[in-house]
């Protein structure tokens, strides 16, 4: 079976305009045997120039993005690589993953994108609830999960 990891995104906004920091970790899915523990690598920059103690600081999401495909390289870590977190149950945006894996990764980003769209376009509501529930089932049968 293969390893899920998730990258999450975080920002610091400073006190002075425009002062805004974008920082990345990459978890693994939680250990089974251990209740609450995963492991856990910082998004880095891997460049010839040391940053200092910028080494983690990034400028847009993009570049953490960039970065964390690097570091999951680096690290050696094989699976799929996510953005989002371990406790959301529907399309994530899938970065890398293994050739075995690679027409499902496609489905699901485009899954991903279209729940995106909707949601932006949609917002809430009923019929917004029923297209939602479409494609998290869609989501289900391509990945052979049971949710309810």
């Amino acid at each position: 079976m293969l390893k899920l990891y998730y990258l999450n995104i975080t920002t610091w906004d400073g006190m002075c305009p425009g002062a805004r920091h974008y920082y990345g970790r990459i978890h693994s899915d939680w250990k089974p045997d251990k209740c609450a523990e995963r492991d856990s690598w910082d998004v880095e920059y891997k460049a010839a120039k040391p940053r200092g103690n910028f080494r983690v600081q990034f400028n847009s999401r993009q570049e953490v993005i960039h970065h964390a495909i690097k570091t999951f390289i680096a690290q050696k870590l094989f699976g799929i690589l996510r953005i989002e977190d371990s406790s959301t149950c529907q399309p994530q945006r899938i970065l890398i993953c293994p050739k075995s894996v690679l027409e499902k990764a496609k489905q699901e980003n485009r899954l991903w994108r279209e729940m995106e769209e909707y949601y932006r376009l949609s917002g809430f509501g009923p019929k917004y609830g029923k297209r939602m529930d479409a494609i998290n089932k869609e989501w289900q049968e391509l990945w052979g999960l049971k949710y309810t």
